[in-house]
């Protein structure tokens, strides 16, 4: 295909940008001294069918939910007065708490929203942020659009289609955050019916709200990733080659010897990993100072954990498997004699539903042990003063 689109580039029947669009939509490029148009070598094997769409580029970076939730908030900016300080204000409100892990990061998320990055924004038609900020951000301005939002007078009139088409997007997401969260391979692959019939609807709804040249190339990659899911068995993503690259561009940002360059920032790498080594924690267990009680002397007390890359503290908010049930943690335990860590909680009793993210909790004056494999943080969290508290899950 990208050969014969080339060939109507150089016979002036094609624009260059169109061909550009082509090979972003199939996120190939022409190499005639490449494998794939090696024919020797495709009579025997095909290469492409090693190739995987990573869902994160696909929808958070200059992807589906970049695009849509940038025209979602113009369209509402242009016909209901929203101004996008609203909310960047919502964002930067301190009655939001974070998870302790996250919480650095989550308090800037208001900054996707600032002047510099509006300009930015409106520029490329997109949101200009990274993978890791818009999928942070994602919850928190679900919860606006619809505590906001769609109150407003006038909403169902002129942002009803691009209402329906944004909550489709978000259950395409959540389909696929789901798949992620599976704890095995068959459980996988029962998202893939629900993902590729979200996906398709939302493509038609997303047509509907803003047209057809709307609709960004990697809309194309992401029709792609049920069939990895039901022929792998897991969602594949880049998150961790993504924090691999940060931490090179830290050191490289710093180097200024352009000489020998790549010698530098190697050497750099090297340095930081040596000492991140140092302070390294291999396996899951309780971090921080760690104490023992008379009373329970199979027990040893913490302020954090560490659970498989997933690391709490007290004070942060947990919700367990599905969602049924929250807790305000009070202490990190870990238990000596089956090698398993628990999170001792003050228990949350439901009250009422506000979103389909987000519920009001109120504190139940029970406490629990709960083991910390059923357990997930919270997205964000808002303490209303009176024993109550809005949750927002992932």
């Amino acid at each position: 295909m990208l050969r014969a689109a080339n060939v109507r580039v150089r016979d002036r029947t094609w624009t260059k940008s169109r061909y550009e669009a082509l090979e972003k939509m199939l996120g190939l490029s022409l190499n005639e001294y490449g494998l794939l148009c090696d024919e020797g070598v495709r009579s025997v094997f095909d290469p492409t069918v090693a190739i995987r769409y990573d869902w994160a580029h696909s929808f958070l970076q200059e992807g589906i939910v970049t695009t849509e939730m940038y025209l979602f908030i113009a369209h509402c900016s242009e016909h209901l007065g929203l101004r996008e300080r609203d909310l960047c204000d919502f964002l930067k409100n301190t009655q939001w708490s974070f998870p302790k892990a996250t919480a650095p990061k989550s308090q800037k998320l208001w900054r996707i929203w600032d002047t510099y990055r509006v300009n930015s924004s409106t520029d490329a038609n997109r949101l200009k942020c990274s993978i890791s900020e818009l999928f942070s951000v994602y919850g928190l301005v679900r919860f606006y659009i619809h505590s906001q939002i769609a109150p407003l007078d006038g909403f169902q009139d002129v942002a009803a289609a691009q209402f329906k088409s944004f909550l489709s997007l978000c259950e395409c997401v959540d389909t696929i955050i789901s798949a992620k969260r599976a704890p095995d391979h068959e459980s996988c692959r029962r998202h893939v019916p629900i993902l590729r019939a979200s996906l398709a609807e939302h493509m038609n709804l997303f047509i509907e709200a803003y047209g057809d040249a709307r609709v960004v190339p990697k809309a194309h990659w992401a029709l792609d990733i049920p069939h990895q899911v039901e022929t792998d068995g897991f969602v594949i993503d880049s998150f961790v080659l993504e924090r691999l690259h940060i931490s090179v561009k830290s050191v490289a940002d710093l180097t200024k010897n352009t000489e020998r360059f790549e010698r530098s920032v190697l050497s750099g790498v090297l340095n930081k990993h040596v000492r991140e080594l140092q302070d390294l924690q291999v396996g899951s267990g309780l971090l921080g100072r760690i104490t023992s009680r008379p009373d329970f002397p199979n027990l040893a007390f913490a302020d954090h954990l560490d659970y498989d890359n997933m690391k709490l503290s007290i004070k942060d908010v947990v919700v367990q498997a599905g969602g049924h049930c929250c807790g305000v943690v009070i202490a990190c335990v870990a238990d000596m004699e089956s090698f398993t860590l628990h999170v001792w909680v003050d228990i949350l009793v439901f009250d009422s539903r506000i979103t389909p993210q987000a519920a009001q909790w109120q504190f139940s004056g029970e406490r629990a042990v709960w083991p910390v494999a059923r357990l997930r943080p919270a997205l964000a969290w808002r303490d209303l003063g009176d024993g109550r508290l809005i949750v927002l899950s992932r």
